[in-house]
Protein backbone atom coordinates (compact mmCIF):
# COMPACT_ATOMS: atom_id res chain seq x y z
CA UNK A 1 0.00 0.00 0.00
CA UNK A 2 1.70 3.10 -1.21
CA UNK A 3 -1.04 6.25 -0.59
CA UNK A 4 1.77 8.63 0.62
CA UNK A 5 3.29 8.83 -2.95
CA UNK A 6 1.49 11.97 -5.57
CA UNK A 7 -0.43 9.89 -7.72
CA UNK A 8 -2.91 7.88 -6.72
CA UNK A 9 -4.14 4.20 -7.83
CA UNK A 10 -7.13 4.02 -10.42
CA UNK A 11 -10.42 2.53 -8.47
CA UNK A 12 -11.84 -0.29 -10.11
CA UNK A 13 -15.31 1.37 -11.30
CA UNK A 14 -18.46 -0.67 -9.71
CA UNK A 15 -21.66 -1.47 -11.48
CA UNK A 16 -23.45 1.89 -11.33
CA UNK A 17 -21.47 4.94 -11.55
CA UNK A 18 -22.42 8.67 -11.15
CA UNK A 19 -23.45 10.45 -14.49
CA UNK A 20 -23.76 14.18 -14.89
CA UNK A 21 -22.83 17.38 -13.41
CA UNK A 22 -23.19 16.19 -9.58
CA UNK A 23 -19.99 13.39 -9.86
CA UNK A 24 -16.62 13.72 -8.99
CA UNK A 25 -13.67 13.25 -11.29
CA UNK A 26 -11.75 12.00 -8.46
CA UNK A 27 -13.80 8.76 -8.24
CA UNK A 28 -12.63 7.82 -11.70
CA UNK A 29 -9.03 8.91 -12.10
CA UNK A 30 -8.07 8.07 -8.19
CA UNK A 31 -5.78 10.85 -6.33
CA UNK A 32 -3.44 10.44 -3.44
CA UNK A 33 -5.53 12.84 -1.96
CA UNK A 34 -8.87 10.58 -1.74
CA UNK A 35 -8.56 8.82 1.89
CA UNK A 36 -10.20 9.82 4.44
CA UNK A 37 -13.21 10.21 6.76
CA UNK A 38 -15.69 12.66 6.24
CA UNK A 39 -17.89 14.59 8.85
CA UNK A 40 -16.10 12.60 11.82
CA UNK A 41 -16.32 14.58 15.68
CA UNK A 42 -14.51 13.99 18.44
CA UNK A 43 -16.69 11.60 21.14
CA UNK A 44 -15.86 13.81 24.29
CA UNK A 45 -14.53 17.16 25.15
CA UNK A 46 -11.99 18.74 23.79
CA UNK A 47 -8.33 18.11 25.31
CA UNK A 48 -5.48 19.78 23.71
CA UNK A 49 -4.13 23.08 24.97
CA UNK A 50 -5.66 26.38 24.06
CA UNK A 51 -1.90 27.26 22.38
CA UNK A 52 -2.67 25.15 19.73
CA UNK A 53 -5.54 26.49 18.05
CA UNK A 54 -5.56 28.74 15.21
CA UNK A 55 -7.63 31.41 16.51
CA UNK A 56 -7.55 35.44 16.22
CA UNK A 57 -9.85 36.15 19.37
CA UNK A 58 -11.76 34.10 22.42
CA UNK A 59 -15.06 34.20 20.28
CA UNK A 60 -12.74 32.28 17.34
CA UNK A 61 -11.47 29.83 20.16
CA UNK A 62 -14.55 28.88 21.89
CA UNK A 63 -16.28 28.56 18.40
CA UNK A 64 -13.69 25.78 17.12
CA UNK A 65 -13.69 24.53 20.80
CA UNK A 66 -17.72 23.87 20.50
CA UNK A 67 -17.07 22.32 16.93
CA UNK A 68 -15.49 19.19 18.27
CA UNK A 69 -13.74 19.03 15.04
CA UNK A 70 -10.41 15.99 15.32
CA UNK A 71 -8.13 18.52 16.38
CA UNK A 72 -10.02 19.37 19.40
CA UNK A 73 -8.56 15.81 20.66
CA UNK A 74 -6.06 14.31 18.53
CA UNK A 75 -6.73 10.71 17.80
CA UNK A 76 -9.68 10.23 18.94
CA UNK A 77 -12.39 11.24 16.10
CA UNK A 78 -14.03 7.87 14.42
CA UNK A 79 -12.31 6.67 10.94
CA UNK A 80 -13.19 4.57 8.35
CA UNK A 81 -10.37 1.94 6.67
CA UNK A 82 -8.66 1.56 9.60
CA UNK A 83 -6.10 4.48 9.78
CA UNK A 84 -5.73 4.85 5.98
CA UNK A 85 -9.45 6.19 5.44
CA UNK A 86 -11.54 5.56 2.66
CA UNK A 87 -11.88 6.81 -1.27
CA UNK A 88 -14.02 9.96 -1.41
CA UNK A 89 -14.22 10.10 2.55
CA UNK A 90 -17.83 9.16 2.76
CA UNK A 91 -18.09 5.08 2.16
CA UNK A 92 -22.06 4.88 3.92
CA UNK A 93 -23.22 8.04 1.49
CA UNK A 94 -22.90 12.06 2.09
CA UNK A 95 -24.01 11.73 5.36
CA UNK A 96 -25.33 15.13 5.23
CA UNK A 97 -28.33 16.63 7.47
CA UNK A 98 -31.32 16.17 6.66
CA UNK A 99 -32.49 19.73 6.77
CA UNK A 100 -31.52 22.51 4.41
CA UNK A 101 -32.15 22.89 1.15
CA UNK A 102 -31.71 19.07 -1.34
CA UNK A 103 -29.55 21.03 -3.89
CA UNK A 104 -27.15 21.56 -1.50
CA UNK A 105 -27.29 18.41 0.96
CA UNK A 106 -28.14 15.66 -1.78
CA UNK A 107 -29.11 13.69 0.71
CA UNK A 108 -30.58 10.90 -1.49
CA UNK A 109 -28.09 8.59 -0.33
CA UNK A 110 -29.07 5.29 -2.66
CA UNK A 111 -27.75 8.28 -5.35
CA UNK A 112 -24.61 5.89 -6.89
CA UNK A 113 -20.65 5.76 -6.78
CA UNK A 114 -18.81 9.06 -7.35
CA UNK A 115 -21.63 11.54 -6.81
CA UNK A 116 -20.28 14.55 -5.51
CA UNK A 117 -21.00 15.34 -1.66
CA UNK A 118 -21.49 19.26 -1.85
CA UNK A 119 -18.66 21.37 0.03
CA UNK A 120 -21.34 24.56 0.64
CA UNK A 121 -24.13 25.28 3.25
CA UNK A 122 -23.48 21.89 5.13
CA UNK A 123 -19.94 20.96 3.97
CA UNK A 124 -20.47 17.52 3.02
CA UNK A 125 -17.04 17.07 0.90
CA UNK A 126 -15.94 14.13 -1.01
CA UNK A 127 -17.54 11.85 -3.01
CA UNK A 128 -20.06 9.14 -2.08
CA UNK A 129 -20.09 5.47 -1.79
CA UNK A 130 -15.92 4.75 -2.35
CA UNK A 131 -14.65 2.13 -0.50
CA UNK A 132 -11.96 1.72 2.74
CA UNK A 133 -8.61 1.17 1.83
CA UNK A 134 -8.88 -2.59 4.10
CA UNK A 135 -11.70 -3.07 1.15
CA UNK A 136 -9.28 -2.27 -1.91
CA UNK A 137 -6.18 -4.46 -0.14
CA UNK A 138 -8.60 -6.87 0.11
CA UNK A 139 -9.40 -6.65 -3.40
CA UNK A 140 -5.27 -6.63 -4.16
CA UNK A 141 -5.46 -2.94 -5.45
CA UNK A 142 -2.09 -2.54 -3.53
CA UNK A 143 -0.52 -5.85 -4.53
CA UNK A 144 2.47 -4.07 -7.01
CA UNK A 145 2.84 -1.17 -4.23
CA UNK A 146 6.23 0.00 -3.28
CA UNK A 147 8.04 -0.99 -0.32
CA UNK A 148 10.56 1.47 1.95
CA UNK A 149 13.18 0.06 4.07
CA UNK A 150 13.27 1.43 7.69
CA UNK A 151 16.80 0.32 9.75
CA UNK A 152 15.57 -0.04 13.33
CA UNK A 153 17.33 2.69 15.84
CA UNK A 154 17.75 4.95 12.87
CA UNK A 155 15.44 7.98 11.84
CA UNK A 156 13.47 8.14 8.63
CA UNK A 157 12.20 10.56 6.63
CA UNK A 158 8.62 11.44 5.74
CA UNK A 159 7.16 13.77 3.46
CA UNK A 160 3.36 15.24 2.70
CA UNK A 161 1.86 18.22 0.93
CA UNK A 162 -1.04 20.42 1.01
CA UNK A 163 -2.74 23.58 0.71
CA UNK A 164 -3.08 23.87 4.33
CA UNK A 165 -6.56 25.27 4.53
CA UNK A 166 -7.87 22.64 6.90
CA UNK A 167 -5.44 23.43 9.56
CA UNK A 168 -4.91 21.00 12.68
CA UNK A 169 -2.00 18.36 12.73
CA UNK A 170 -0.66 15.41 12.11
CA UNK A 171 0.89 11.98 13.17
CA UNK A 172 2.77 8.46 12.22
CA UNK A 173 1.91 5.54 12.91
CA UNK A 174 3.38 1.94 12.91
CA UNK A 175 1.46 -1.39 12.46
CA UNK A 176 3.05 -4.97 11.38
CA UNK A 177 1.26 -6.48 8.93
CA UNK A 178 -0.63 -9.66 10.42
CA UNK A 179 -0.42 -12.89 8.97
CA UNK A 180 -3.97 -12.08 7.03
CA UNK A 181 -1.95 -9.55 5.17
CA UNK A 182 -2.52 -5.69 4.82
CA UNK A 183 -6.28 -5.52 5.22
CA UNK A 184 -5.57 -7.25 8.75
CA UNK A 185 -4.46 -3.60 9.86
CA UNK A 186 -6.34 -1.99 12.25
CA UNK A 187 -6.75 1.87 13.54
CA UNK A 188 -6.14 0.09 17.20
CA UNK A 189 -2.95 -1.13 16.16
CA UNK A 190 -1.54 2.34 14.80
CA UNK A 191 -3.15 3.95 17.49
CA UNK A 192 -0.74 1.87 19.93
CA UNK A 193 2.33 2.59 16.97
CA UNK A 194 2.06 5.76 17.21
CA UNK A 195 5.79 7.19 16.03
CA UNK A 196 7.66 10.13 17.82
CA UNK A 197 8.89 12.72 15.67
CA UNK A 198 13.22 13.49 15.83
CA UNK A 199 14.39 16.67 17.01
CA UNK A 200 13.19 20.05 17.78
CA UNK A 201 12.81 20.97 13.73
CA UNK A 202 10.44 20.60 10.67
CA UNK A 203 11.17 21.57 7.29
CA UNK A 204 8.60 23.07 4.94
CA UNK A 205 9.21 24.69 1.32
CA UNK A 206 6.24 26.43 -1.33
CA UNK A 207 5.20 24.96 -4.29
CA UNK A 208 4.74 28.75 -5.79
CA UNK A 209 8.51 29.14 -5.16
CA UNK A 210 10.46 28.20 -8.89
CA UNK A 211 13.06 25.91 -7.48
CA UNK A 212 12.75 25.88 -3.80
CA UNK A 213 14.77 24.71 -1.46
CA UNK A 214 13.46 23.16 1.84
CA UNK A 215 13.52 25.65 5.12
CA UNK A 216 14.17 24.48 8.87
CA UNK A 217 11.44 26.04 11.08
CA UNK A 218 10.94 25.18 14.77
CA UNK A 219 8.16 22.49 15.13
CA UNK A 220 5.36 23.03 17.12
CA UNK A 221 4.34 19.82 19.21
CA UNK A 222 1.57 18.13 21.62
CA UNK A 223 0.68 15.35 22.95
CA UNK A 224 -2.58 13.43 22.75
CA UNK A 225 -4.70 12.17 25.69
CA UNK A 226 -2.25 8.82 25.21
CA UNK A 227 0.99 10.93 25.31
CA UNK A 228 1.49 10.41 21.50
CA UNK A 229 3.38 13.15 19.70
CA UNK A 230 1.69 15.34 16.90
CA UNK A 231 3.06 18.18 15.04
CA UNK A 232 0.87 21.46 14.23
CA UNK A 233 0.32 23.06 11.14
CA UNK A 234 2.16 26.08 11.27
CA UNK A 235 1.92 27.79 7.98
CA UNK A 236 -0.70 29.55 6.61
CA UNK A 237 -2.98 28.67 3.94
CA UNK A 238 -1.86 29.45 0.44
CA UNK A 239 -3.96 30.84 -2.74
CA UNK A 240 -5.47 29.14 -5.46
CA UNK A 241 -3.91 25.43 -5.92
CA UNK A 242 -0.21 26.25 -4.43
CA UNK A 243 0.35 23.74 -1.63
CA UNK A 244 3.10 23.57 0.79
CA UNK A 245 5.60 20.15 1.19
CA UNK A 246 6.21 19.30 4.88
CA UNK A 247 9.15 17.34 5.33
CA UNK A 248 9.65 15.60 9.35
CA UNK A 249 12.47 12.90 10.51
CA UNK A 250 10.59 9.98 12.75
CA UNK A 251 12.47 7.68 15.36
CA UNK A 252 12.58 3.86 14.64
CA UNK A 253 12.17 2.33 17.83
CA UNK A 254 15.27 -0.38 18.28
CA UNK A 255 12.43 -2.45 19.69
CA UNK A 256 10.66 -3.57 16.95
CA UNK A 257 10.06 -6.82 15.21
CA UNK A 258 11.98 -7.06 11.20
CA UNK A 259 9.47 -7.52 8.79
CA UNK A 260 6.54 -5.99 7.07
CA UNK A 261 4.57 -3.13 8.34
CA UNK A 262 2.36 -0.30 6.78
CA UNK A 263 2.90 3.09 8.05
CA UNK A 264 -0.47 5.33 8.82
CA UNK A 265 -0.22 9.14 8.43
CA UNK A 266 -2.95 11.07 10.32
CA UNK A 267 -4.16 14.42 9.57
CA UNK A 268 -7.18 15.74 12.42
CA UNK A 269 -8.19 19.20 10.65
CA UNK A 270 -9.03 22.24 12.46
CA UNK A 271 -10.83 23.60 10.49
CA UNK A 272 -13.29 20.91 9.01
CA UNK A 273 -15.07 17.51 10.78
CA UNK A 274 -12.64 15.51 8.62
CA UNK A 275 -9.28 13.29 9.02
CA UNK A 276 -6.95 13.02 6.22
CA UNK A 277 -5.12 9.27 6.00
CA UNK A 278 -2.46 8.21 3.66
CA UNK A 279 -0.76 4.70 3.88
CA UNK A 280 2.88 3.31 2.57
CA UNK A 281 4.22 -0.39 3.04
CA UNK A 282 7.38 -0.28 5.57
CA UNK A 283 10.06 -3.37 5.97
CA UNK A 284 12.00 -2.78 9.08
CA UNK A 285 15.41 -4.55 8.86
Amino acid sequence: MNALRFQGPIYPQPDTVCQGDRCSGSSVRGSAKDWFTNHTFIPGEPTIPDDMYDAENSARLDALKRKKHPWTSPGTAPTFGEGCGANGGNPNGCQCKEEGPINFCYGNEDRPYGSCCAQSYYRCGGFSQGKSAMEHADDGLFNDAAVTRWRRGKTAEVLWKSGAKHGGGYAYRLCKVPSTGISGVTEQCFQNGHLRFDGRYTWVTNSARSGSRFVRVPAVRTTDVNGSQWTKINTQPNAGNVEWFWKDRVQVPQSLETGRYVLSFRWDCQNTPQVWNSCANIEIV
